[in-house]
């Protein structure tokens, strides 16, 4: 007589099938939960859900190898506390276009920024359809730390598919320089929030004015969404002018982007070259 499947093998079983989603839930207070069963599976939808609280010790200690080392190879760690959550990223899975822009940057940057750029280029899906995203880039911070939320700044703004990958097919060789400049100094750009005081972003353009010259790069752009943060820029920019008139004589300082509603800006502040008479 064949002896019976243990639960933790049924459920790597479901779990390798094509095409399946797993959903990890921790919560005693679901109805399938309060049953006791330690997995749900739809054969239709192909959503495989893990009661955690309801796994055996030994049920556990053999599945938690195996999905740590799934959850690495998707790249992608969410806390779907809610059910939309999880079909959104099925369907974002299933439908988007953004894999040619995770391919290109596969053993381009450090594996880490690759899972950052993976989570970000979904929750830019999501925001365009209007989604809450405000949880999720509080996920970003807490696995990656800010080096993962200046990522998802930079990937919101469109920097990865943009100069990013310019920048690699015109000079692959200098590429790493770049990139660790761009976003391990956070070179490219400055991100405007509320967070800021006036005296604060005044240094951190400072900052990047003396870096901008001294790594020889040639530009960096200031990003701001919402009233205030546009008026905050707009207040340093001209108390910094007014003060360092010699500033106007290295850099140019443009705004390349604006919109009343919703308030928002851009600014592009270009080093200009030193030209010999």
């Amino acid at each position: 007589m064949p002896l019976k499947q243990s639960t933790a093998d049924t459920i790597i079983e479901l779990c390798n099938k094509k095409g399946v989603s797993i959903f990890l839930d921790g919560s005693e207070e679901s109805d399938t939960a309060k049953i006791g069963t330690p997995y749900s599976y739809g054969a239709k939808d192909k959503i495989l859900t893990i009661f955690l609280v309801n796994l055996k010790p030994t049920t556990t200690e053999q599945l938690m190898p195996f999905l740590r080392e799934r959850w690495e190879e998707l790249g992608v760690l969410l806390k779907a506390s809610q059910k939309e959550t999880l079909e959104s990223y099925i369907t974002y899975k299933e439908n988007h276009t953004d894999k040619d822009i995770i391919d290109f940057f596969t053993d381009k940057i450090p594996s880490t920024d690759l899972d950052a750029l993976k989570m970000s280029l979904f929750l830019r899906s999501e925001k365009g359809m209007n989604h809450d995203i405000s949880s999720f880039k509080q996920q970003i911070r807490e696995r990656f730390g800010e080096r993962g939320a200046y990522i998802s700044n930079l990937c919101n703004s469109g920097y990865f598919e943009n100069d990013f990958m310019n920048f690699y097919k015109s000079f692959p060789v200098e590429f790493d320089r770049f990139y660790e400049l761009a976003v391990g100094r956070e070179l490219k750009a400055i991100f405007v929030h509320a967070g800021m005081t006036h005296a604060t972003l005044r240094n951190i353009f400072e900052d990047k004015l003396i870096k901008t010259r001294r790594y020889k790069l040639e530009s960096f752009k200031m990003h701001g969404f919402g009233g205030w943060n546009v008026d905050l820029i707009k207040a340093v920019l001209e108390e910094y002018k007014n003060d360092n008139d010699d500033i106007l004589k290295e850099f140019q300082i443009n705004i390349i982007e604006e919109e009343a509603l919703p308030a928002s800006i851009i600014y592009d502040i270009i080093l200009i070259p030193f030209q010999q008479e």
